[in-house]
């Protein structure tokens, strides 16, 4: 979590390494199945927060922009992200619903 200033609070920062159903055995440990994302981002909407951005978190903290009060940022390992890119399965579409 970040705190600064201004903000509203400390702000989660989530990670994700790897979606996938049946993940290679070094990546494993960092994998979560398309359905347990989809959890992840029901809780999440549950719990009244607003997906940001890293860029918006960027503003907000820089005083560019306002920031919602229960922000949360979402993000995906860079070259897991790049890989999947390129086979269009980075989170797929179960997982994704109207969040992402």
């Amino acid at each position: 979590m970040t705190t600064t200033p201004g903000t509203p609070g400390p702000i989660p920062v989530l990670l994700y390494h790897c979606v996938a159903p049946d993940p290679s055995a070094w990546i494993a440990p960092f994998t979560v199945s398309a359905a347990a994302l989809r959890r992840h981002l029901e809780i999440i909407t549950a719990s009244g927060r607003t997906p940001i951005t890293l860029s918006q978190l960027r503003d907000g903290i820089g005083g560019q922009a306002a920031l919602p009060a229960q922000p949360v940022v979402i993000t995906f390992d860079e070259e897991q992200w790049r890989a999947k890119q390129r086979s269009h399965q980075c989170v797929p579409a179960e997982a994704r619903g109207d969040f992402l």
